[in-house]
């Protein structure tokens, strides 16, 4: 299945399972085989050499609504299977998409997946009240896989990154000056 057909079936899906709203792509993005290109950058380059998630920020191809479109790139971390009364795949991911979650308007599969079954999928964050974003992936999506968020306007890596749990209780804590 190529990218282009990818991108078609995705789209019809999250039109089904949320309000009319288009994709919003960045302004020059190049669909290849097992890659996108955005501006010129690829985005397997990006999450090799940044650690994941890693934000791109770039105009957008329409500037109707939304001057910027951040593409965020994710790990797929975990995966669970549907039960015999749902369909629906959920996957976990290294990022936290409480902040984003309402933003996402596309969700590919980076890498070109070469099995052409689709799957409703469930992407889960990392994040407390794990938001979740509705997505149709290849059914072979698993744990390592990298996945594509496209989300309208701007997104800053810390609001992708879940705030580290600190194990030691506060009960302790004397203040700054320690009395």
């Amino acid at each position: 299945m190529s990218a282009l057909h990818t991108i078609i079936a995705a789209a019809r899906q999250h039109s089904r399972t949320t309000p009319a709203r288009p994709p919003l792509l960045p302004a020059g993005t190049r669909f290849e085989e097992r890659d996108i290109r955005i501006g010129g950058r690829s985005l397997r380059e990006l999450a090799q050499t940044r650690t994941t998630p890693c934000v791109l920020i770039a105009p957008a191809e329409r500037s109707d609504r939304e001057r910027f479109v951040s593409v965020v790139v994710t790990t797929v971390t975990g995966r669970e299977e549907p039960g015999p009364s749902c369909r629906t795949v959920h996957l976990s991911v290294d990022s936290d998409l409480d902040d984003v979650a309402d933003q996402v308007t596309l969700v590919l599969l980076l890498g070109g997946a070469t099995d052409r079954s689709l799957v409703s999928s469930v992407v889960v964050g990392s994040g407390s009240s794990h938001r979740k974003v509705s997505a149709l992936l290849p059914a072979i999506t698993s744990p390592g896989d990298r996945i594509v968020l496209f989300c309208e306007g701007t997104v800053a890596r810390s609001q992708l990154v879940a705030p580290a749990v600190d194990s030691e209780s506060d009960e302790d804590w004397t203040g700054r000056c320690g009395k």
